[in-house]
């Protein structure tokens, strides 16, 4: 029986066939993964699941066009995507450990400096944090803690609603408290 007839049986469900063809390519695109991956668990990893896809998506397979070239697209596309998710893994976890240490840095200087320091740092933080708000939601903010007035008076100052007032200032406390965690520790 040749190949063809394997792979007409495998898009029918035939487990033989799939078993036959899973034989025949399974050590070369092993070694074709193992080159892109060069982790021998992720590579066969990655081989187990382009022989699952293939039997999951056996009834979409065009029994015209070659299986070998099928099965190596797929288990190139699941290397490169498993690279990719792999770095950018990679570039979270550096984020993470600079940003640890940034914080290392805050608890330095507050030990060093205590009350008059932090207070300082947090009421600067504070005003750039208020700068980086959106135009509007910033202009409500500053006529509700800067100038005190009212959600009613800052609505017909605004030509706007009370409701949106309220949107706006939640909006900005939840966004401040978001940026200056560190801060609320």
């Amino acid at each position: 029986m040749d190949e063809d007839q394997h792979i007409k049986k495998l898009i029918n469900g035939d487990q033989k066939s799939f078993e036959i063809v899973f034989k025949a390519y399974y050590k070369r695109l092993y070694g074709y993964a193992l080159k892109y991956i060069k982790d021998p668990i992720k590579a066969d990893d990655m081989v187990q699941d382009c022989f699952y896809h293939l039997w999951t998506k056996r009834d979409q397979i065009n029994p015209d066009k070659s299986i070998k070239s099928y099965l190596f697209t797929i288990t190139k596309n699941k290397c490169l995507n498993w690279i990719r998710a792999n770095q950018i893994r990679l570039y979270h976890n550096e984020v993470w450990k600079y940003s640890k240490i940034n914080e290392q840095l805050y608890q330095i200087d507050f030990l060093e400096n205590k009350e008059d320091s932090l207070f300082e740092m947090l009421y600067q933080e504070l005003l750039v944090e208020i700068e980086n708000l959106p135009e509007k939601c910033q202009e409500v903010f500053k006529l509700s803690r800067f100038e005190n007035l009212k959600n009613k008076e800052i609505a017909q100052e605004l030509n706007i609603t009370v409701k949106t007032v309220e949107k706006h200032i939640t909006r900005a406390l939840k966004q401040l408290r978001s940026s200056l965690v560190c801060f609320l520790i």
